[in-house]
């Protein structure tokens, strides 16, 4: 995942300086897919997964997504927010049934890719020139602002899905409760994505920052911090989904504030905000370890005081909070 963020941006700026790759690219990102499947149930090391499931899975996974983004922005303006959610809505619909159809899923994926097309025809001068892409983003705070709060909500926003089924164990619930909850939460994406992308159209970025950002820790703080049985984390489970795991439905909205007239920059803008939430969800991994080895909550009330879990909920919460300082982008005048 980590490294599908990472390679967003160079390859979303490859793409777009050269719009007629973009159907030849999936193919090829597909062949890397196969690739990374295949050979990771050959593999009988920590070194073959990450080769496999690290670099390969991840390479093919970008050249997959970045066309269908591009597309996404060429086709949709008035209600692009709505679009990104139905798009991404499919991650959380992936994430529930891909380890029960893998195989099948990956034939008919295949077959999807001759019917994604541009909007626009693609000339061959068009092809070979590079686009004049403005960079004068990068000086404003804005940006900036926005870029920080999805930093902050990839810091916080991959916990959960890790520690869940551990947090499940420690509660002494059957294992199958901890791969629901998980279950539970990427089914709550499916809608909360397409609501969410809903949601920013009609009420524009910075409401919908604060809103999620204040909804999400409350899931946080309140739900997690209260789950001691299992409908307490099932509905946890399904609250974080909706709110926290469809936050990217949001960066859509976020192009909107940050570009006027050039066709160009918002699949650019969109792969940065990518590249934030990539940073966030790498660095989170040993942030979480040490957070972890911390009892100095573990005499206390709730979800708080399991094990060591404690110390690593506040974090989760903190960081859903703090993803709203992208709101703070209205202070200043964009460019």
């Amino acid at each position: 995942m980590g490294s599908m963020y990472l390679l967003l941006c160079p390859s979303t700026s490859w793409l777009t300086s050269h719009p007629g790759q973009r159907q030849p690219a999936m193919w090829v990102g597909l062949v890397f897919l196969g690739a990374g499947l295949i050979g990771a149930a050959f593999g009988e090391t920590a070194g073959s997964l990450v080769i496999t499931q690290g670099v390969l899975y991840g390479i093919g996974g970008t050249m997959l997504w970045c066309p269908p983004t591009n597309y996404m922005f060429e086709w949709f303006s008035r209600r692009r927010g709505l679009a990104a959610g139905i798009m991404l809505s499919g991650t959380g619909a992936g994430g529930l049934v891909m380890p029960l159809i893998s195989i099948a899923l990956l034939e008919k994926y295949a077959l999807l890719i001759p019917f994604i097309r541009p909007r626009l025809p693609v000339s061959h001068q068009i092809a070979t020139r590079r686009p004049n892409i403005q960079w004068d983003f990068i000086k404003h705070a804005p940006f900036w602002l926005l870029w920080l709060g999805v930093l902050f909500q990839g810091l916080a926003a991959f916990m959960p899905s890790t520690y869940l089924p551990s947090y499940a164990t420690a509660l002494s619930l059957s294992p199958t409760m901890g791969t629901l909850s998980i279950a539970m939460m990427n089914t709550a994406r499916v809608p909360g994505q397409v609501f969410l992308g809903y949601l920013a159209d009609k009420l524009g970025a910075r409401k919908s920052i604060i809103a999620m950002a204040l909804a999400s820790g409350i899931s946080v703080f309140a739900g997690w911090g209260a789950a001691k049985n299992a409908g307490g984390l099932i509905a946890f489970s399904v609250a974080f989904g909706v709110f926290a795991g469809s936050y990217t439905a949001l960066l859509s909205s976020f192009t909107k504030v940050l570009n006027h007239d050039d066709p160009h920059l918002p699949a650019i803008l969109y792969a940065l905000f990518y590249l934030a939430r990539g940073i966030g969800s790498i660095i989170s991994g040993p942030i979480s370890s040490s957070l972890m080895s911390s009892t100095s909550l573990s005499n206390a009330e709730g979800g708080y005081g399991v094990q060591s879990f404690g110390v690593l909920i506040l974090w989760t919460g903190a960081g859903m909070v703090m993803s709203g300082i992208g709101a703070g982008y209205k202070t200043f005048k964009v460019e």
